[in-house]
């Protein structure tokens, strides 16, 4: 996904010092990269599939790793992240990596939350500033935890597990590849996914999914502060914000709120 990002910024640079400036061929272009991308990997996945027992084991050498780098709380809020984290965990599909492992990080600054394979979610200290009522908060707890069962987060890691397999990479090799890959992003499809397929976890689980959408408010009210969704000045600038919203790890709220709503006509 780096190499994609790098790809489309330098012909971005490009066409910009291009006269005239074709917008057209822009969008061809991120279209095609995205294309052939999407296609590469679903063609390695099924060949680099790893059993649910080596995502697990894989997985916990990785959080080892990264709890060692953040600075983790215990106690009350805790506590509530378990809870509500165990309910869901109880309707998942892919059941053989229970139990779940949630992590409570210490960063009010970081409104965020992530989870890798093998089952494991971290939320951040500023996320429950936000004050999310239960539902919200399972919404975001069942967001992260949709990655890990999708199979998300393992497809990310997959393809250097088999080279581990089949050449022998020792296991730290491959342990810091899963370390630095936590924060790539997903693919915007992933992120749809795991809203739409969050929302019916919570459904079977007994919370309102409605606490997405309300999530997604407080989200969308943020990102309006932080000028996301300013009138772009061209239209090569409306181009390279699509751009940016599929290659940032979370497309922006107001998009997947949209898809949101679809998802939560379905449920009722």
């Amino acid at each position: 996904m780096r190499i994609f990002r790098l790809v489309v910024f330098f012909a971005a640079l490009i066409l910009l010092i291009m006269q005239p400036v074709k917008a057209q061929l822009l969008d061809d272009l991120f279209n095609t990269a995205k294309t052939i991308v999407q296609a590469a990997d679903s063609t390695l996945r099924p060949a680099t599939n790893m059993t649910d027992d080596e995502e697990k084991e894989l997985g916990e050498r990785i959080a080892e790793q990264i709890n060692s780098d953040l600075t983790l709380l215990h106690g009350k809020r805790e506590r509530r992240i378990q809870s509500i984290g165990s309910r869901l965990e109880a309707v998942l599909q892919r059941g053989s990596l229970r139990p779940y492992s949630f992590q409570l990080v210490e960063e009010d600054s970081t409104t965020n939350a992530f989870a890798s394979a093998g089952g494991w979610v971290w939320i951040y200290t500023g996320l429950l500033d936000l004050e999310l009522d239960e539902d919200e908060l399972a919404a975001v707890i069942a967001h992260e935890m949709t990655h890990v069962d999708q199979k998300h987060c393992v497809h990310r890691i997959q393809h250097a597990a088999a080279a581990e397999r089949i050449a022998g990479i020792e296991a730290g090799v491959l342990t810091q590849i899963g370390y630095s890959v936590v924060t790539y992003p997903f693919s915007r499809d992933q992120e749809i996914e795991a809203d739409t397929v969050g929302m019916r976890l919570m459904h079977e689980a007994g919370y309102d999914p409605e606490g997405m959408l309300r999530f997604m408010d407080k989200m969308i009210d943020i990102e309006k502060e932080q000028g996301i969704y300013d009138e772009p000045t061209d239209e090569i600038d409306a181009i390279l914000r699509r751009m940016d919203s599929y290659l940032t790890s979370h497309p922006y709220f107001r998009e997947r709120h949209a898809a949101a709503e679809e998802a939560l006509e379905r449920l009722k």
